[in-house]
């Protein structure tokens, strides 16, 4: 951070906290890009079930990197209505909290840059009206997406309109999502796609030689089967094994369907041939996909894909789905892609992975991924557009 920068205002609504600390962990790498160039303050607010009291405020203070999350109780009245409206008022209460630590020290931000709609797209414009200074807009979230198609609601699509419309500028992650956005009519005059971000002085390639046997698959996510598809990346490597024999297949992450994921191998049969890792910080699930030939994603849909860009940053390969931003990030240099669900395709991209891994040029992959992913140009994008809006504020 240096001398001239700006004070910006983080209102993200999927944030890592206390109780899951990978939830919206692409929200906090942004917040450390910009903090690069600018002071940034991260104020989210969310439900707690064992929370005794109605209110608990966290806060760290690191090098112009400030994080304020504010736990609130959950209520759990027999009745639904009332339960919804206490919902809405701690939420409110709890944001005007962390606010409240701001406007004490004297530290009213430059802009406000609101992540994931609808409910801090209210907050920011609200805060925009009461601090009279611009606010922006990330989105990450793939319910506009046709595939998705969980943007509803005749109330919150009126209210997410005006909130596009009134915001200084909109950032979608990828550009498909852009012109999802564009085609639920949500309108406004500066569109700028900036893609989540990649810490590529971590997720570096692997110095060894990886050509000998073992073929090592990788598959990383937060095990929501429905939506990843990893019973059907199971599917496909068991029919692999029964061509391909020097092959391994490692699952990595942790989440909701874990243990049904780990008890359909066994169901399998393929127990003893995955190797389930559980859930991996950065510096150890960099490891370990930079030490596999080839990362495979299965998803049904997909709005960016971080692991993806990781992996290109580990100059692995990547076998996917053609759905969301995926074939933004994917080609033929890169990897394979092909359509979700179909387990016979994913078998026979595995199949041309191992057979044409040597054929890729995978320091070509690396510069991609830094040139398009790396915290310094994301930092770059989004310190380009606070410019311009301040400059004509």
């Amino acid at each position: 951070m240096n001398q001239y920068s700006k004070h910006i205002l983080f209102l993200p609504a999927w944030y890592p906290h206390k109780n899951d600390s990978m939830t919206g962990l692409f929200v906090k790498n942004h917040a450390k890009a910009i903090s690069l160039y600018h002071k940034v303050t991260v104020i989210h607010a969310l439900q707690d079930t064992a929370l005794q009291k109605r209110f608990e405020i966290e806060q760290t203070d690191k090098n112009g990197f400030t994080e304020i999350l504010i736990y609130y109780k959950k209520n759990t009245l027999p009745i639904p209505l009332i339960n919804t409206i206490l919902r809405i008022f701690r939420f409110r209460k709890a944001i005007y909290l962390g606010i409240k630590q701001i406007e004490n020290k004297q530290q009213i931000p430059d802009i406000i840059h609101v992540h994931i709609l609808t409910r801090y797209g209210i907050m920011g414009y609200l805060l925009s009206k009461r601090w009279k200074i611009p606010f922006v807009i990330t989105e990450h979230w793939s319910r506009y997406l046709p595939e998705r198609n969980t943007y509803k609601g005749l109330l919150r699509k009126l209210i997410t309109k005006k909130i596009v419309r009134k915001a200084s500028a909109v950032m979608p992650v990828s550009k498909i999502l852009m012109q999802a956005m564009q085609y639920h009519h949500l309108y406004n005059s500066v569109y700028k796609v900036i893609p989540n971000t990649v810490n590529t002085s971590i997720f570096v390639p692997f110095t060894e030689d990886k050509s000998s046997p073992p073929f090592r698959f990788i598959h990383v996510s937060c095990f929501d089967n429905a939506i990843k598809n990893i019973t059907g990346i199971i599917d496909a490597y068991k029919l692999l094994l029964k061509t391909e024999h020097s092959v391994e297949l490692i699952l990595a992450g942790d989440g909701p369907d874990y243990d049904m994921v780990k008890k359909y191998a066994a169901e399998t049969g393929l127990a003893s041939k995955i190797t389930f890792t559980g859930l991996l910080e950065e510096k150890a699930l960099a490891n370990v996909i930079a030490k596999s030939n080839s990362m495979v994603i299965f998803s049904n849909f997909e709005t960016f894909s971080v692991v993806a860009a990781e992996s290109l940053s580990c100059s692995v390969p990547v076998i996917a789905t053609r759905v969301g931003a995926i074939p933004e990030l994917i080609n033929e240099e890169r990897g394979i892609l092909i359509e979700p669900g179909n387990i016979k395709l994913l078998y026979n991209a595995m199949c041309q992975m191992i057979h044409n891994y040597p054929h890729y040029n995978l320091e070509k992959i690396r510069t991609f991924a830094v040139q398009k992913f790396s915290v310094q140009v994301v930092a770059k994008q989004f310190d380009s557009i606070y410019n311009q809006i301040l400059g004509n504020v």
